[in-house]
């Protein structure tokens, strides 16, 4: 299969060609099949060009998986007798040439036209690479894969070439003929390889189910694994932050490579519907199924408790951080301190008077505290909203001019203005309500807001301190996020989700807005509807987003058990990267024994970052077999970070015994994965394979999974 990103009519996109199906498809980026075309109607299709394909074609997109050359303006292909036939755009015949001979080698597999379209490269089953120029005349012979060539390719400036081959290696040479490097780390035969667009970097595929990704000077950024069948094709898109990689187990698979620094909370039993964080930005609560967890800021599990009997709908700080009002299925609605430990005096569990799951209860399923945390709003499936005291009193159920009730549909969001003088309320009615806050402190009916066709699930007011300056934001179940000024004014809608937008959120200084949907992305727009980034990780609806008090951090919460903290204003390009590899790494490089003398030196001059989790470091018990949970405190993934990049010095029989009874320590279980970590150090420490321990380690930490 071959695969490529393309401008088109409809932003940039993803092209398949597939010779088994006959088929060349083109893809959105959220993995939207836009249209497939048959060979026969591409064929078609530049038969009716009219000569010059790249001036007349309108699915210009179409052409790079046909092997043309970067301008469109020739077509090159190699035969199994070893010709090269060069055509014209309007399919004349420029040239033939006979590119190689002999019994066995003469299969060209690849060919590539350098970026100036001034040559051409092959190569074939035999283990030359050869450059030609237009006119057929043998440039350069590149020797020295010991097997067949299987992919090609050309730096942006045209100076380098990259050779993959079946002795599963990658090289690079200079245009001169001069072998520059050899790239070893594939287990099985090297079947195509790409540089980004800008030129540092280099992905290879491989039959051992990988993608591989280089910097120019050999060294193995990252590895890329999740294919279930041999990968054989791969491309950057134009702006190098995300690669495709193409398989035979009939995917195609998108990777970030931009991707932001995270932490992925996933201890959870079930889908998570809620994340929030405590105003005082230390803790965040998530919900999933019945139970609340509370996690330290920096990922730490500090406690998961049975919150209620249902699955918990939602759930709120208030903004001074003292209270949590929660909500659940089994038509509940809980008030407790903020670290669970006490509920209402009145109540056993909390619970609210009316809502204590009576048949004749209905669930709640949007809760938000006033700014001065004073008073709290509900609001239930049945279209009813009610104010509540913080002491946990009834102050006023909300009803339109007609007097009934609030609305006609569930109530989805519920959001404060900045002053706490007015409610919005967001419903499957397809409306927004304002509710405006008198002099005798009730709220009554100020203004509705049309969503026109979409049923709104979720509303959020801008923090701006000046009423003129604040905008209301309202997630729709058509993908997309209605816009008001506080007067009503209606604004352009934030446009670029392909499924339900479930959550809103704006920072603290309102600059920005975060979105949360169904498509399994998370989306950052600037205030004037321009959208700033996607966030892809999930793998599954996303349904909840907010962003820490300091706005530094963006949680999202999703249906496949996890929540993301993005830190988003920190994007991670590769000399990141690798100044974050190499704060992990420098221990491990300076003390292991077993490491190359020349590796020893990988992070000079890279300067040192301070981590956080590097002073949590813990020494190890003489016996391991007698620790208990406080030992574990505060971090049990620190003792797997500081296991790795201790080095040689603890890399003895001894050691290994001492980890092997941590493992098995019952007061371990469960305590996040530092077991998984350690158990797969332990198994690399034991077979003495020490490059794997290292390569295992860069993995993690590019994968952000420490």
């Amino acid at each position: 299969m071959a695969v490529d990103f393309q401008s088109t009519p409809h932003g940039e996109m993803i092209v398949t060609k597939d010779e088994d199906s006959k088929e060349i498809a083109v893809w959105h980026l959220d993995g939207r099949l836009e249209k497939k075309y048959t060979f026969k109607e591409v064929d078609d299709i530049l038969k009716q060009s009219d000569g010059d394909i790249y001036k007349t074609l309108e699915q210009k997109y179409l052409l790079p998986v046909l092997d043309f050359s970067p301008d469109g303006k020739m077509l090159a292909r190699g035969d199994k007798d070893g010709k090269v036939f060069v055509y014209n755009s309007d399919r004349t015949l420029h040239k033939t040439f006979q590119a190689y001979d002999g019994e066995h080698s003469t299969y060209i597999t690849t060919v590539r036209f350098s970026p100036d379209n001034q040559m051409i490269a092959t190569g074939s089953w035999g283990n030359e690479v050869k450059l030609w120029k237009l006119d057929g005349t043998l440039y350069k012979t590149l020797e020295g894969h010991s097997d067949s060539v299987n992919a090609l390719d050309f730096s942006s400036d045209g100076k380098i070439i990259a050779s993959a081959s079946d002795d599963r290696t990658v090289k690079l040479w200079k245009l001169d003929g001069t072998l520059w490097k050899t790239l070893e780390g594939h287990r099985d035969r090297v079947s195509a390889v790409r540089f980004s667009a800008d030129g540092r970097i280099l992905a290879s595929a491989s039959d051992d189910l990988t993608v591989k990704l280089w910097n120019t000077d050999g060294t193995l950024v990252k590895t890329l694994e999740g294919h279930r069948d041999i990968v054989n094709a791969v491309r950057f898109s134009a702006d190098g932050r995300i690669l495709a990689s193409a398989s035979d187990d009939g995917t195609v698979k998108l990777w970030r490579l931009d991707r932001t620094p995270l932490t992925i909370l996933d201890d959870h039993p079930s889908v998570v519907f809620t994340v929030r964080f405590n105003p005082d930005g230390k803790t965040i609560a998530t919900t999933s199924g019945r139970y609340l967890s509370v996690w330290q800021s920096d990922g730490t599990l500090q406690k998961t408790k049975r919150w209620h009997y249902g699955q918990i709908s939602t759930l709120e700080f208030s903004p001074d951080g003292e209270l949590i009002v929660s909500a659940a299925g089994d038509r509940t609605v809980k008030l407790s301190s903020a670290d669970g430990s006490t509920w209402l005096d009145y109540d056993p569990e909390g619970r609210l008077k009316g809502h204590g799951g009576e048949p004749e209860d209905k669930e709640v399923l949007a809760v938000s505290f006033s700014p001065d945390s004073q008073i709290f709003a509900i609001g239930d499936l049945d279209g009813k909203i009610e104010l509540w005291n913080r002491d946990g009193t009834l102050k006023q159920t909300l009803l339109d001019h007609k007097g009934h009730k609030a609305h006609n549909a569930t109530v989805w969001g519920l959001s404060f203005s900045p002053d706490g003088q007015i409610l919005a309320s967001a419903s499957a009615d397809r409306t927004v309500k304002l509710w405006n806050r008198d002099r005798n402190d009730s709220f009554s009916l100020k203004q509705t807001l049309s969503g026109n066709d979409s049923k709104l699930v979720g509303v959020a007011f801008s923090p701006d301190k000046q009423p003129d300056n604040q905008i209301i934001a309202a997630a729709s179940a058509e993908g997309t996020v209605k816009l008001w000024k506080r007067d009503g004014t209606e604004l352009k809608p934030l446009k670029g989700h392909s499924d339900v937008v479930k959550a809103v959120a704006f920072s603290p200084n309102g600059q920005l807005i975060a979105t949360a949907s169904y498509d399994k992305t998370v989306k950052l727009w600037k205030r004037d509807g321009t959208l700033y980034k996607t966030f892809y990780g999930h793998n599954d609806q996303v349904k909840a987003v907010t962003f820490s008090p300091d706005g530094k951090t963006l949680a999202s919460a999703s249906d496949d058990k996890t929540v993301f903290l993005w830190d988003w204003e920190r994007d991670l390009d590769i000399y990141g990267l690798r100044k974050y590899t190499c704060d992990w790494m420098r221990d491990y490089l300076k003390n292991n024994l077993k490491v190359e003398k020349s590796d020893r030196k990988l992070c000079d001059g890279v300067p040192e970052l301070k981590q956080v989790a590097s002073q949590s470091s813990i020494t190890p018990s003489p016996d391991a077999s007698t620790l208990t949970p406080e030992d574990f405190r505060p971090a049990p993934q620190a003792i797997a970070e500081d296991y790795y990049t201790r080095g040689s010095e603890q890399a003895d029989e001894k050691l290994i015994a001492n980890y092997t009874k941590i493992i098995e320590n019952p007061h371990f279980n469960n305590a996040n994965k530092a077991d998984a970590y350690i158990n797969r150090g332990v198994i690399h420490f034991r077979q003495k394979e020490y490059n794997l321990a290292e390569d295992l380690l860069r993995l993690l930490i590019a994968t952000e999974q420490f």
